[in-house]
């Protein structure tokens, strides 16, 4: 069962970053201290720099226990002549977990990922099965001791850790679960997930989620090099927690492509499949770039002296993070801010006009700025013919 609509989806934030190493490590406006780095190496950001071992060409991070991931460096030998240079990325949302894949292809030789604000932590402790003469100093991280322990006096006050911050292998995320969506008839099959934007897909698996449901994410794109269905699976376990799909991380992503629109996006797990259209382009950074359009626009209208023109019902799609502004042309042929309009979460908006002081003819149009996640836009010009 599917749960089709048609969303007006809004770029919130800058999601893929230039990759050379001049750039300094910011993260859609969050400036990470970096400490000095080899030419071609990535800064050593929150998680330190980590040697990806073996021969892998992708690998999927968890967030160390209480912490999101926000942002990441990657570096990779690269294939077809590339050199896998670092690149950073800036997540649309902070996650608990995300895979991992060099836009230049080839085996991974490190990364560095930059943690969000701690997160909520349950108020109890998991239960334990540790005996009831275990001493009062034994450290509250469960422990694999045996049941009947020779030394419990001896037991060290500083627990090593029990889960590396970046795994070698796909583990469950250890920070807290979404909250469940369950309810008095079971599990809610319908649940939903944020739109995608132009660079990714940010899915919060629900905490109640059964087991053996969540291993695949499916997401249709039409590129200006064919249409293409990106899949992400993961081999072992299930997908919890919060969890970033970043587009150009697919080996199937068209690395020349520089204009694609995401048409359907399939999440296991749950009967609610997303559909719209996220136009995009690539940007004079090389970034992901919203393409932003202006609907519901009119271009003439008469009105009478002290009368202002009916209000426009408009949909500005990925207007950016900028405002969205109503002008008029001013006598010297520039034009001059009357209102700011501000579009629902949908794009969605009503621009009012000013009452006409005099005869002749007014000229107006909507002004979407945009910014570094939109293009930006201008609709047509709206012409008020003003009459006694």
């Amino acid at each position: 069962m599917t749960s089709p609509r048609t969303p007006r989806v809004r770029t919130t934030a800058l999601a893929l970053a230039a990759g050379a190493l001049a750039l300094l490590p910011t993260f859609a406006g969050l400036t990470v201290p970096a400490q000095a780095a080899s030419v071609g190496d990535c800064p050593v950001l929150d998680s330190g720099r980590v040697v990806v071992p073996g021969h892998q060409d992708q690998i999927t991070v968890t967030a160390p226990a209480g912490r999101t991931i926000v942002g990441y460096c990657l570096k990779s030998a690269g294939l077809r002549g590339t050199t896998g240079a670092p690149y950073q990325v800036a997540l649309d949302a902070p996650v608990t977990s995300v895979v991992l894949k060099h836009r230049d292809g080839g085996n991974l030789t490190h990364y560095s990922l930059v943690y969000g604000a701690v997160a909520t932590q349950p108020t109890t402790q998991q239960p334990t099965s540790q005996p009831t003469q275990q001493p009062t100093t034994q450290p509250t991280t469960p422990t694999t001791q045996p049941t009947t322990p020779t030394t419990p006096t001896t037991t060290p006050t500083k627990t090593p850790t029990t889960q590396p911050e970046t795994p070698d292998e796909p583990e469950i995320p250890s920070t807290p679960a979404n909250p469940p969506v369950g309810g008095p008839r079971g599990f809610d099959w319908d649940w939903t997930y944020p739109d995608p934007s132009c660079s990714g897909l940010t899915v919060p698996y629900p905490g109640d989620i059964p087991a053996d449901q969540a291993n695949d994410v499916n997401v249709r794109i039409a590129t200006d090099a064919g249409t293409r269905t990106l899949n992400f699976h993961r081999n072992d376990g299930t997908w919890t927690g919060t969890v970033g799909f970043v587009f150009a991380q697919h080996p199937q992503w068209p690395v020349d492509a520089r204009t694609w629109t995401v048409e359907w996006v399939q999440v296991g797990g749950t009967n609610y499949h997303w559909r719209g259209d996220v136009d995009c382009v690539v940007g004079d950074v090389g970034a992901p770039v919203g393409v932003t359009s202006i609907d519901g626009w009119r271009t003439q209208t008469t009105v009478q002296v002290g009368r202002s023109a009916k209000a426009d019902a408009v949909t500005v799609d990925q207007a950016g993070a900028d405002p969205v502004v109503l002008q008029k042309r001013t006598a010297a042929g520039g034009w001059s801010t009357v209102s700011t309009v501000t579009p629902d979460a949908d794009g969605d908006a009503t621009v009012r006009f000013p009452r006409e002081k005099k005869r002749g003819t007014s000229v107006y149009r909507l002004r979407a700025t945009g910014s570094e996640s939109a293009t930006g836009a201008s609709s047509d010009e709206l012409r008020v013919r003003v009459t006694r």
